[in-house]
């Protein structure tokens, strides 16, 4: 805990500037603010052909984000802390459940540490994103599943045990959706556990370990129905979201990328403990476990924030590994290459989190600031209730704090449909960058719909691209936030 308040420490000067503010912070916000007010007509998620915002459909932890963000507003630091919070308490789980997994108290920390630092965790958590408290609840429920594995005083606290440890799992997926990629996990565990209720039954196996399952199951039930209450009120609405957030998820599909380009690309020191780690140990379920899981995440698109949930499966595998070393039952080369790759997840991993990344804000944070874009959206429109189409997510923070009814589209859209070309008619502004291809509004559909446009919106780039650290080189993008031009809308 002591090494989590520190690595915090060193995030929290700058941890509103990096990483820039990009769709699945504003996504996550927004819909918060729609969570806890239904009836707002205006949205970051906005259904066209409904005339109506997405919705969450339940109040969950998306709706703690808009409230940390109430409470430093129009800062983003509020909703990335929570978030950071978040990552804390997931590594102290962490902890908790590799130890009860047998692995060496130094293995169990190291490993903990290096899953704080993770790079794409780190980049999770860092742009308030939720997953970081969806791995609280996951590595809960798998830490109380793990202890009562062991003698228990008594056969009703092993229930009760069992009770709360489906209480978080049943709650995970109300934090968020890509949870589910984690419950093989904690049905391997569940699985674990009434393994060793049969073996340790001296009479009636069955019946113990039917009550020891009926625990688990009850906490997970009550959870789960518990916090989808209002989906259940209102269950066709859901279904509609379902369906349609599958077909996004479908479409994306076609331009997901491999998951092992991504681990190469973006965490390549975690690929290499695992293969070190393989070489020593080998525990079948986890194998099958991670295959449900992947096959799981395979049917929607896989991004670098998806295959992040792979993580925990990942730490399970290495510390059962340093479990064997531990025990002196293995050759001393296998042992050193799973150290020494060990120590060089660690080093990369504080390197990347917390050397390289707060180096790259802090240079470039005059770039970087929210405040910037807020005077620059400013000067360029002003404060007011107007209605902008804002096809760019990193200026949700500045429209909101200038009074704007910020829209952005969401799901399929018919750009020629009667719906879509009423609802342009409605903006006052819109704002778009042009050199990007997946544009709602063509040039020519503005005109025709009685814009125009009437100024460039340029931000200011980093002055710094390049950190020198001794004999080592930081390099930091060389832009931030690219121009953008806005139309206006005028009288006919």
């Amino acid at each position: 805990m002591i090494f989590c308040l520190a690595a915090a420490t060193a995030m929290l000067p700058h941890l509103n500037l990096w990483p820039r503010i990009a769709q699945d912070e504003v996504q996550i916000l927004d819909l918060g603010r729609t969570a806890l007010n239904p009836v707002t007509d205006w949205s970051m998620g906005w259904l066209v052909e409904e005339s109506r915002p997405r919705s969450a459909g339940r109040i969950s932890t998306v709706a703690l984000q808009e409230l940390a963000f109430a409470l430093t507003a129009p800062s983003n630091f509020g909703p990335r802390f929570f978030s950071l919070l978040g990552a804390i308490l997931a590594a102290t789980a962490a902890l908790g459940w590799l130890l009860a997994r047998s692995s060496p108290p130094l293995a169990a920390l190291l490993l903990a540490s290096a899953f704080l630092l993770d790079p794409l965790f780190n980049e999770s958590y860092r742009q308030a994103r939720v997953d970081s408290w969806a791995f609280v609840f996951v590595l809960s429920a798998c830490w109380l599943l793990q202890a009562t594995r062991g003698p228990m005083p008594s056969a009703q606290r092993r229930w009760w045990l069992l009770f709360v440890a489906g209480l978080f799992a049943g709650s995970a997926p109300s934090v968020w959706k890509t949870s589910y990629a984690l419950m093989p996990l904690v049905a391997l565990e569940f699985f674990y556990v009434l393994q060793a209720v049969w073996r340790r039954a001296a009479e009636r196996p069955l019946s113990r370990v039917l009550s020891n399952g009926a625990g688990f199951v009850a906490g997970g039930a009550i959870a789960f129905v518990s916090l989808h209450a209002g989906v259940f009120l209102n269950w066709a609405s859901y279904l509609t979201n379902l369906q349609r957030d599958f077909r996004v998820q479908s479409a994306g599909v076609v331009t997901s990328r491999n998951i092992f380009d991504m681990y190469f690309l973006y965490d390549p020191i975690i690929v290499l403990a695992v293969v070190a780690s393989l070489l020593i140990r080998r525990e079948l379920g986890l194998f099958l476990a991670l295959a449900v899981s992947l096959l799981m995440m395979y049917q929607t698109m896989m991004y670098p924030m998806r295959i992040l949930y792979l993580l925990p499966y990942f730490a399970a595998i290495i510390g059962g590994a340093c479990a064997v070393i531990a025990s002196g039952r293995e050759k001393p080369r296998r042992k050193a290459i799973l150290i020494g790759t060990l120590a060089l997840l660690i080093s990369w991993n504080a390197g990347v989190s917390l050397v390289k990344r707060p180096l790259i804000a802090y240079f470039q944070q005059d770039a970087r600031s929210p405040d910037h874009i807020r005077e620059v959206l400013e000067d360029a429109i002003g404060v007011g209730p107007y209605r902008v189409l804002l096809e760019e997510w990193d200026m949700y923070y500045a429209a909101r704090s200038l009074g704007w009814k910020s829209y952005k589209v969401y799901g399929p859209l018919r750009r020629r449909s009667p719906k879509f070309r009423e609802f342009l008619k409605g903006m006052d502004y819109v704002i778009q960058r042009n050199n990007y291809q997946h544009l709602v509004s063509s040039e020519e559909q503005l005109e025709a719909a009685g814009f125009r446009q009437v100024s460039t919106l340029s931000f200011m780039q980093p002055s710094i691209t390049e950190i020198s650290l001794g004999p080592f080189k930081v390099r930091a993008p060389n832009s931030v936030y690219d121009d953008a031009v806005v139309y206006q809308r005028v009288a006919k």
